[in-house]
């Protein structure tokens, strides 16, 4: 015999039963309820910020971990791509966009990936350890990541050459690289059947 939970005080006890066994059904269908209700809400929306990358990108001001200042390149298909030294996943991601970047770089895509980091030193040191050829920024965690409201690192947006986003991600990995690559193939060959080259 057990005691039905939640009925403290009354000490209602019950045989093994059908009540017994929908007791536990009911319970564990709330509990499943609320587990999946609290994934939903941890999911960012896709393309949470798309439409706003154009106008918060152009023209924006950037700079290298030399500190020169640089601006995101305009007329070619674009991937922007932020991350973090701190963000574990970035880490690990930098070098797989590395090999994305030389796989297109002489189709005219451009990269830059754009650290939210605020110390300088620390993003030359990561630099040092892991070498990458991407074009790396610095912008800080008020800067153009502020401005998008990113949902997570790393984030990426690919942008066609007239700078409308024709990608959004949060993912991160191998998947996000495929979603890059897929994005930039397509957006290469419809630009190419519009006679606008590459």
């Amino acid at each position: 015999m057990t005691t039905t939970i939640g009925e403290e005080g009354r000490g209602e006890v019950r045989g093994p039963g059908a009540a017994g066994s929908a007791d536990r059904m009911l319970r564990m269908a709330g509990v499943c309820g609320l587990v999946l209700w609290g994934a939903l809400l941890w999911v960012p929306p896709k393309n949470a910020t798309a439409g706003k990358e154009q106008q918060v990108l152009a023209g924006h001001a950037l700079k290298t971990p030399a500190g020169e200042v640089a601006q995101l390149p305009e007329g070619a298909v674009t991937v922007v791509h932020f991350w973090a030294t701190w963000c574990a996943p970035c880490r690990k991601e930098l070098p797989l966009l590395d090999q994305v970047r030389a796989t297109y770089q002489e189709r005219g895509v451009r990269f830059a990936a754009i650290s939210v980091d605020t110390d300088g030193d620390k993003l030359r040191r990561f630099l040092e350890d892991v070498p990458v050829k991407l074009p790396i920024y610095i912008d800080g965690p008020s800067g153009i990541a502020r401005a998008l409201d990113l949902p997570s690192l790393p984030y990426t947006v690919v942008l066609d050459a007239k700078g409308n986003t024709v990608l959004s991600t949060a993912q991160s990995g191998a998947s996000a690289m495929k979603a890059i690559s897929q994005s930039i193939d397509r957006t290469l060959a419809q630009a190419a059947s519009r006679g606008q080259g590459e």
